[in-house]
This record gives structure tokens, C-alpha cells and sequence, in this order.
């Protein structure tokens, strides 16, 4: 009957002894485990833990489009329940720009399911001294958290799919100008574009342009002076002019006077030579 209270006594000490060896052992694994993570690189953490950004939509400049002026502002919607979680920036042909993205309320929306208010924001930057050709535009937009494993602030970043448009200031040239006739007797109207034109147009005589889909045969032109002018407007909004051509139409030679003077001329041959015949019989007999 003494024996009973040693042995609770022993059990009692064995426990309380095991317990302080366990919060040892988890103490040692989450100093171990800090020591770990403060010497790995932040990077890691930014590819191992993806984010998903608010969606975006742009606006101008707009993909594979064609633009014929040298300064433009890039600008894209954003709506989110904070956006000033994102930071946003871009990149034009590889040269990235950290400069400040302007920015400004658009619209509000409520979730009627979620009671959130959704924020729409307009983004805007502008670009300046583009050159003709192709240029590469891409969005970035990162966002700073705090990461209790790392016991510091990292960054996540994403890139939106480049947008790639083209800068062209130069209006097509229109070359070759020509009418020619055809074997109906009608005009034919013939010239060279240097570039992929959207539209072509010819003006007859200063009168309203004209679509050219196909070759262009000028019928039923009165007779006397003409002039034509050939347009063409490329993807970029170029309008060219071509150098005005001047032609004529000459009247028809009169068919029914050659026939008329021919019988006229036929008779007066074949009057002569009567005439010359009966004047030989006539001294013959």
C-alpha cells in the first residue's frame, strides 16, 4: 500500500520529462528551419508560388495593328477589389520602363452574392519618338506579401502577352500611270502601288473617286480632253495621290464620207475612161 504513490510519483516525473524533450526538439526544428530559409534566394520563392493577377483589358495601341504616328499612349483596364496590390509596369522592344503608370477611376460595381465593391481602373502611359516597324509591348505587374517562412517581403511577378503593332508615317507612292487602249476601242487604266493598299479609288475628270476592285477600263468616253488621278490608302491610314494624267479622245474617223468619196472617185475614174474610149473610137472610124 506505500508502494502505490512512489510509482504515480515516477510516472508523474518520466511524463513532465518527455514533454520539456519535446518542446526542445520543436524549438530546435523551428530555429533549424529559419536558419534554412533565410539563406535561400527570394527568386525561388517567386517561381515556386504563382499568383493570379486581376484581369486584364486593353485598349489602344491594339494587337497587329498598323498606326501612322510616332507618339501614342498605351492603355489598359483594370478591375479588382484592391488594386494597390498590383504594381504595374512595361516594356517596349526589351527597353523596360519603371516609370509611373497614371492612373484613375473608371467605374464601381457591387457583388450582390459577396457584397464586394469592384473597382475598374484605367491605366495610361505615354510613348513617344516611335519609329517605323514593328514594336513589342508588355505589361508586368508584380505584387509585394509578406512571407512568414521567409521572414521577409517578397515580390510575385507575371507578364501579360506581348502586343505587337507597327508604326507606319509613310504614305503609299503610286507609280506606272497609264491609259491604253484595248482592242474594243475602250481605255484601259493601268498604275503600280509600292505597298499592300486596304483601299484604291481613281477620280475620272475630277468627279467623285471611284473603288477599284479590278482592272479598271474607262467605256463611252465623250470625244475630247480627259484626266484621271489614282488613290490608294495602306493599314495605317496613308492616303497617296497619284500624279494626274491627261489624255484624249479623238473622233472617230467618218467611215460613211471615206465610202461616199470612194463611189465618187470610182465614178469619176471609170467616167474618164468611157469618156477616153468613145474620143479613140471616134478617131479610129
Amino acid at each position: 500500500m506505500i508502494k502505490r504513490p512512489f510509482r504515480l510519483s515516477k510516472i508523474a516525473l518520466v511524463g513532465a520529462v518527455m514533454k520539456k524533450t519535446a518542446l526542445v526538439l520543436v524549438l530546435v526544428t523551428v530555429v533549424f528551419i529559419g536558419l534554412i530559409a533565410n539563406s535561400l534566394p527570394v527568386i525561388r520563392v517567386a517561381k515556386a508560388n504563382p499568383y493570379t493577377a486581376p484581369e486584364v483589358t486593353f485598349l489602344p495601341p491594339i494587337n497587329n495593328t498598323a498606326y501612322s504616328t510616332t507618339s501614342l499612349t498605351f492603355n489598359f483596364l483594370v478591375e479588382s477589389i484592391s488594386f494597390m496590390d498590383f504594381d504595374y509596369y512595361y516594356s517596349l522592344d526589351d527597353r523596360v520602363s519603371k516609370e509611373p503608370i497614371h492612373v484613375k477611376l473608371v467605374s464601381q460595381r457591387q457583388d450582390p452574392t459577396a457584397h464586394y465593391i469592384y473597382e475598374t481602373y484605367q491605366f495610361s502611359a505615354d510613348l513617344h519618338n516611335l519609329t517605323d516597324g514593328q514594336h513589342v509591348l508588355t505589361l508586368h505587374h508584380e505584387a509585394p506579401y509578406y512571407s512568414w517562412f521567409y521572414g521577409e517581403e517578397v515580390v510575385r511577378e507575371a507578364s501579360e502577352p506581348p502586343i505587337i503593332f507597327y508604326i507606319d508615317t509613310l504614305a503609299p507612292t503610286i507609280s506606272n500611270l497609264s491609259v491604253n487602249e484595248t482592242d474594243l476601242g475602250d481605255k484601259l487604266l493601268s498604275f503600280t502601288v509600292d505597298e499592300e493598299a486596304t483601299w484604291v479609288g481613281y477620280s475620272l475628270d475630277n468627279q467623285a473617286n471611284v473603288t477599284i476592285s479590278d482592272e479598271v477600263v474607262l467605256k463611252d468616253l465623250p470625244v475630247g480632253s480627259h484626266n484621271v488621278t489614282v488613290y490608294a490608302k495602306d493599314a495605317a491610314g496613308n492616303i497617296a495621290a497619284s500624279e494626274t494624267l491627261f489624255f484624249s479622245i479623238a473622233e472617230p474617223f467618218p467611215t460613211t464620207l471615206v465610202a461616199t468619196a470612194s463611189v465618187v472617185s470610182m465614178a469619176i475614174i471609170i467616167g474618164i475612161g468611157l469618156t477616153v474610149y468613145f474620143k479613140k473610137s471616134k478617131r479610129d472610124a
